[in-house]
């Protein structure tokens, strides 16, 4: 490969193709090019010079060809004066040659000089180039983000428009709500007066109803002295049937009439049964009397009949005749007076009755008032505390836009330090930062927070900040559909946030809390939740294949159409959770943990199985089989294993905390760091720790 070398001589740029003999420029002494530094005859220095920036400083060369030019010139004369000097001139020419040699040490000196200073400018030029370089690049990208940020205001200013729109709706809305309200008080004073004159009447009703109740209670002697009389009615009645019993044994002559008698007796008594079923309770045995009393009626009518045929029989007819007449009008008499205090008395019911009737419609009338003004009142009071909501929403929507504010100053004061820095030294790094100040400037002239109400631009920069880890508060943040795969988001707050369809695979989401949240149709394959909250958490249709849920706790939490294959369930809490067996993709063994945590069972068999990592705390495992089971690891806290078979099971770090244990047998069982505490109940009844 041809090698570029200059010789210090007026020809600085002529080239060599190879290593040649070349001459000395003071002397033009033969040497070797590339391998001899220094002449051996005048001593001037041969070292080519390096052309790494592709050409000699014009000053530094012209400095050069001086030297050469005075150094030929020395030694022409140096040789002029050797060649016709005598010997009496030798000792000042060799003087002078001495000098001449301090001359050139002198000049050799310098050059060495020039050579760092060259040495060290050219450093300084590809420094400078390789600022240039970045420079360039850094105002590229200043100019790309000068336009991003100023589509950006322009974007803002026209939100900032349809905002200030907004509020004034909302402060409109307000004015309305608070008329509304001042309407809405007013009415409930008015509801509260009515309702204050309705409970007086509704008084004045109970006291008018307890004076009725009182009227009600004097009317029952009455009742009970009509009643008396009846039953004396009854007896007299019942001595009217022995005489006549008297007189059926002295008539048996006409048995056959008095058996058609009796026969006619039976459809009059069927006609009084119909007819005592019409008055009611109140007189059943008034229906008896009278029946009685027709029957004697008509034996009276057969008697007298029959006497009138048997005059000639009987030896006193007309006395026997005149004692019935008798009987019978006092027994009507007294049939009639019952009859006229039963009437009065079923007037005075009646009246009773209709004046109940009357207080019961009044009271109902208030009731449908009142529970009409109670609907008025909660419908009023329901109306503020929407009022209410709406003014906390809308504080906690401020805050936010302060706190969102705070965030976008930083991040713009972070931008501005790292601009003004890669800019200070290029032309335009003035004008930028002017630009920038200006735009700041109009931002903080400018409602800047209402601006960042609206969600377009509010929820970019909330993702933005939660992507480069400023943030780690999300609670009941709407974050669906968001793209946070890849990204660590450890120890995050998403509790009660929508994430739903989110995108969070290969996410490192270790201990975050997600309680609460909607993780709906959220793509969570291979993300680490180790440690992770997803208490209550809805999961429906979530992808956790190959994700590592080691130590989760997903209590009540939501699994229905969730696929968990190949899912790490080691340690998580699957107390509650909603699993469908057809519907969830589960491995067996985690879907056994499940079964043996939520579905309790007497006498589970689980000999034999392989338990190891399962969480089974607050597990009912009563009279368990779990013979040669090895169980390492397992959280049994607070479960329940009275009477359960542990022989030959391995149960080391297992732990008891807290677990029910008495009758347990554990014979043969490998019982190394076994965890118990003064909660746990031992096997032999007594509390812990226990000692196995």
């Amino acid at each position: 490969m041809a090698m570029k070398m200059f010789a210090r001589d007026d020809r600085p740029t002529q080239e060599y193709t190879a290593l040649t003999v070349a001459h000395c420029p003071v002397c033009q002494t033969q040497y070797a090019e590339g391998q001899v530094k220094t002449c051996s005859t005048c001593g001037w220095d041969l070292t080519p010079y390096p052309l790494s920036l592709g050409r000699i400083p014009e000053g530094f060369l012209r400095k050069e060809r001086a030297q050469l030019m005075w150094a030929r010139q020395q030694w022409e004369q140096t040789q002029k004066r050797l060649k016709g000097a005598t010997e009496e001139e030798a000792a000042p020419q060799q003087m002078e040659r001495s000098q001449l040699k301090t001359q050139l040490e002198l000049a050799e000196q310098e050059r060495s000089e020039l050579e760092s200073l060259f040495k060290q400018t050219e450093e300084a030029y590809w420094q400078l180039h390789q600022q240039y370089e970045t420079l360039e690049k850094e105002h590229k990208t200043a100019l790309k983000e000068r336009s991003q940020l100023q589509s950006f205001l322009k974007e803002a200013e026209q939100a900032y428009e349809d905002l200030q729109q907004q509020l004034e709706q909302t402060q409109q809305q307000l004015e309305d709500i608070d008329r509304e309200n001042q309407t809405f008080k007013s009415q409930i004073h008015e509801a509260a007066t009515a309702y204050w004159r309705l409970q007086d009447k509704l008084e004045l009703t109970e006291k008018a109803l307890s004076a009725r109740e009182k009227a009600l209670k004097e009317v029952e002697p009455k009742l009970q002295e009509a009643e008396a009389k009846n039953a004396l009615r009854e007896a007299s009645l019942k001595q009217v049937q022995g005489q006549l019993q008297h007189t059926k044994k002295q008539l048996i002559a006409s048995q056959q009439k008095r058996s058609q008698l009796h026969a006619e007796l039976e459809k009059t008594k069927s006609e009084f049964a119909a007819c005592s079923q019409e008055l009611g309770d109140l007189q059943p045995q008034l229906q008896q009397a009278a029946t009685a009393y027709w029957q004697l009626q008509t034996e009276l009518a057969e008697a007298r009949g029959q006497l009138e045929t048997a005059q000639v029989e009987t030896s006193q007819p007309n006395q026997f005749e005149q004692m019935l007449a008798e009987m019978s009008d006092r027994a009507q008499e007294e049939l009639d007076r019952a009859n006229a205090e039963i009437n009065q008395l079923r007037l005075q019911i009646s009246d009773l009755e209709s004046q109940l009737n009357n207080s019961q419609q009044q009271t109902q009338s208030q009731e449908s008032r009142l529970s009409w003004v109670n609907e008025e009142r909660s419908q009023l009071q329901s109306q503020l505390d929407r009022a209410d909501r709406e003014r906390l929403d809308l504080q906690h929507q401020l805050s936010q836009t302060q706190w969102q504010l705070e965030v976008a100053n930083q991040e713009n004061s972070r931008l501005l330090d790292s601009a003004f820095t890669t800019s200070r030294n290029s032309r335009w790094g003035n004008a930028f930062k002017t630009s920038v100040v200006f735009l700041l400037l109009i931002a903080s002239i400018s409602p800047f927070f209402i601006i960042l109400l609206n969600p377009k631009l509010s929820q970019p920069l909330f993702n933005m900040a939660l992507r480069k880890g400023y943030v780690k508060n999300a609670t009941s943040r709407d974050l669906s559909k968001v793209n946070f795969a890849g990204l660590n988001l450890d120890r995050v707050n998403f509790s009660d946030a929508k994430l739903n369809n989110a995108d969070l695979e290969e996410s490192s989401l270790i201990e975050a809390n997600f309680q609460g949240s909607n993780l709906n149709g959220s793509n969570l394959q291979n993300a680490n939740l180790s440690g992770a909250i997803l208490m209550n958490a809805s999961l429906d249709w979530a992808n956790l294949k190959n994700a590592n849920l080691q130590f989760a706790n997903l209590g009540s939490a939501n699994l229905v159409r969730a696929n968990l294959s190949n899912a790490n369930l080691s340690g998580a809490n699957l107390l509650d959770a909603d699993i469908d067996i057809n519907t969830t993709k589960i491995d067996p063994e985690d879907l056994l943990n499940w079964k043996i945590v939520n579905l309790p069972r007497r006498n589970r068999q689980l000999a034999g199985l392989n338990l190891t990592d399962f969480n089974l705390s607050s597990a009912s495992l009563v009279e368990a089989n779990l013979q040669n089971t090895t169980m390492r690891n397992v959280n049994l806290t607070d479960a329940d294993l009275r009477g359960a078979k542990l022989t030959g099971a391995d149960l080391t770090g297992a732990d008891l905390s807290g677990a029910k244990l008495a009758g347990a047998d554990f014979t043969n069982s490998v019982l190394m760091r076994v965890k118990t505490n003064n909660l746990t109940i031992c096997p032999n009844g007594r509390t812990g720790p226990c000692s196995f």
